[in-house]
């Protein structure tokens, strides 16, 4: 299934994905009492940062959890709409045999306007396309929600985005 994980910009989400993926890789429970499904592989689509921002977290992440050589992770910059890059993404998922498909952020992957019903069911979709392995894709909170008092706050884009995803989740920062 899909899940989405949004927050402000800024809050740690891509820091979370991470922490996900190598709990899940190294069979540790994540916070340290929820466990997580173990998975061999990850893949990583990174549409907002590089590989070196990636790889220094991943080390700052590995020391604080005491993990040493975590193996399975795959990471993946892109560029293009993720429409485009079903084909190549399906590939990728089944060369790597990745269990976990993280897709950091859903609006820059949409290729279009992401308020767009079309744009949120174009990524929703490509990770629909991902299966089996579970998919977390990683969203900011729509700002425009925020400035209406006692409005909820909700996921960027279209009611898509809520929508085509099994589960939405709203972080914050504490």
């Amino acid at each position: 299934q899909t899940t989405v994980l949004y927050a402000d910009g800024d809050s740690g989400k891509s820091l979370l994905a991470l922490t996900l993926a190598v709990c899940a890789l190294s069979g540790l429970p994540f916070a340290g009492t929820w466990p997580i499904a173990q998975a061999k592989h990850v893949l990583y689509i990174d549409y907002e940062s590089c590989q070196e921002d990636h790889e220094h977290r991943l080390a700052l992440i590995c020391r604080a959890l005491e993990v040493t050589g975590v193996t399975g992770l795959h990471y993946l910059p892109a560029t293009q709409p993720i429409g485009e890059l079903v084909p190549f993404l399906k590939a990728e998922r089944d060369r790597t045999h990745a269990e976990l498909v993280i897709l950091d952020s859903a609006s820059m992957a949409a290729g279009g306007e992401p308020e767009s019903a079309r744009a949120a069911l174009e990524w929703v979709g490509a990770l629909r396309q991902m299966a089996p392995a579970t998919r977390i894709a990683l969203a900011h909170v729509s700002k425009a929600a925020l400035s209406v008092p006692g409005a909820p706050r909700q996921a960027y884009g279209s009611v898509q985005v809520r929508n085509g995803p099994r589960c939405s989740l709203d972080l914050r920062r504490q």
